[in-house]
């Protein structure tokens, strides 16, 4: 309970340091549909989403989204990650509890709206990480 409760503390934390402040400004509209993946094909609530789009090391997996459609939403799930050690190859797939937060507005070459940006808050030492960028592609 108490690993949660710090847990939540860390997500409000990433989002009131401004994270997502700016995009949430710049956004208008409503109804965003989609998340671009990796290869930039708009998903919509999906529940699993490559992180690490070069190697696949990283998946946030077991999403649970909240306000979906709207400016920003939010998804709890859990994080597993290629620990790399001794090295990438003879590595263990490690699991820690994360939030993302999606947020700004894109329009796909199909006219499909999505969201533009994710942010990752976890439960590690690198809890909260630098929004990743997902745009669309055709």
């Amino acid at each position: 309970m108490i690993a949660r409760a710090a847990f939540l503390v860390a997500v409000f934390a990433a989002l009131s340091a401004g994270a997502v402040e700016a995009p949430l400004r710049a956004q208008t509209a409503t109804g965003t549909r989609a998340l671009a993946d990796c290869l930039g094909k708009p998903v919509a609530h999906p529940d699993e989403i490559v992180l690490a789009c070069a190697t696949a090391n990283t998946t946030a997996y077991g999403l649970r989204w909240v306000g979906w459609g709207e400016p920003m939403a939010v998804a709890t799930g859990r994080e597993g990650y290629n620990d790399c050690r001794p090295d990438c190859v003879s590595g263990h797939v490690r699991s820690i509890p994360i939030a993302l937060v999606v947020t700004g507005e894109q329009r796909c070459p199909d006219g499909e709206r999505a969201y533009e940006q994710i942010v990752v808050v976890g439960n590690g030492a690198a809890s909260a990480r630098q929004p990743m960028r997902r745009p669309c592609r055709s």
